[in-house]
């Protein structure tokens, strides 16, 4: 279910904590690309209630493309292998795993071209996950071919075997530079801060507005005093709750913040 308005969280409100701060964020920035980023940064009791927002048709595609492309190594891996158990030819092995190969690296190129126009950091956990998927059925694939098909290769399948080393240059690369692209964000936060410098100038207005207006409604039902309102109006758009509560931030955020600050 989409998360109601400011207005409707705060004229629904009895009462008014920490949380209600990180809650009144999510619900200002709802309709935007930004509300994803500060899932991230808040407490579990507010992005697990968070319901779920329209999903953009070109992000249904991406998805299973992205999955795809992480399976597609380990399918070509396999098939060597089998080749290898068989004993039955390698051509149609190395030929299969290079087009898997080169289908999960033209994913990748998109992939980085995507995050070279909109940056983001990544964590540790994710680089190495990423990584994983790729190196090492692209090892197993290579070294087969290298030390098991080549030498029985007459034909020019073990062309494919380039397409593997590509790809494996590709996601050494990616592991070598980590979690973030330098100039680019280096943290959660700046990932936040950075999707709402992406919102359009037009719907960045709408959204502060309509979380003034819910602040002002606080005030008004006395839920909070008038030096509460104005200090929460002074946070910078996506960092509401960090500003009000910054208490209730998870463990990992704010260690995540501080190393690489």
């Amino acid at each position: 279910m989409p998360l109601p308005s400011p207005l409707t969280l705060a004229g629904s409100a009895s009462t008014w904590g920490p949380l209600d701060w990180w809650r009144l964020e999510m619900h200002a920035l709802r309709p935007t690309s930004a509300a994803a980023e500060v899932a991230v940064i808040s407490p579990k009791a507010v992005w697990s209630k968070a319901g779920k927002g329209p999903v953009p048709w070109l992000g249904c595609l991406l998805v299973p493309l992205f999955i795809t492309s992480f399976v597609t190594p380990l399918i070509g891996a396999l098939l060597m292998v089998a080749a290898v158990v068989e004993d039955d030819g390698f051509d149609w092995a190395l030929a299969a795993a290079g087009w898997l190969t080169l289908v999960s690296a033209a994913v990748t190129v998109y992939g980085e071209w995507q995050e070279r126009r909109q940056p983001r950091a990544l964590t540790t956990g994710t680089v190495l996950i990423i990584a994983g998927f790729h190196l090492l059925p692209g090892v197993v694939t290579l070294g087969i071919g290298l030390l098991v098909a080549l030498p029985t290769i007459e034909g020019p399948a073990g062309w494919w075997l380039l397409v593997v080393v590509a790809d494996l240059a590709i996601h050494i690369a990616m592991l070598v530079r980590g979690r973030s692209r330098r100039g680019g964000p280096q943290h959660e936060i700046d990932n936040l801060q950075r999707a709402v410098a992406e919102l359009p100038a037009d719907v960045a207005t709408t959204v502060t507005a309509e979380r003034r207006a819910a602040i002002d409604l606080l005030v008004e039902r006395g839920l909070v005093d008038g030096e509460t309102a104005e200090r929460a109006k002074a946070a910078p758009l996506g960092l509401l709750g960090p500003t009000m509560a910054p208490a209730l931030m998870p463990e990992h955020i704010r260690a995540s913040v501080e190393r690489h600050d």
